[in-house]
């Protein structure tokens, strides 16, 4: 699946090539739900330190 979207990026250089890249790389990276990453926001995301602030279930 890596592939394919790693091919589909060079390929297209679209948004949605990209955003589907993205999406699979934090998924296997991180362990992330797909609700996880849905309810992200930008103010859980610390690009200084390279951290994210995940709330799974019940916001823990």
């Amino acid at each position: 699946m890596l592939g394919y979207y790693r091919g589909l990026r060079r390929r297209e250089q679209s948004y949605f090539a990209y955003r589907g890249y993205m999406l699979i790389i934090t998924f296997l990276g991180t362990g992330l739900r797909r609700t996880e990453i849905i309810n992200l926001k930008w103010s859980d995301v610390d690009l200084g330190n390279l951290t994210m602030s995940v709330y799974g279930k019940n916001r823990k």
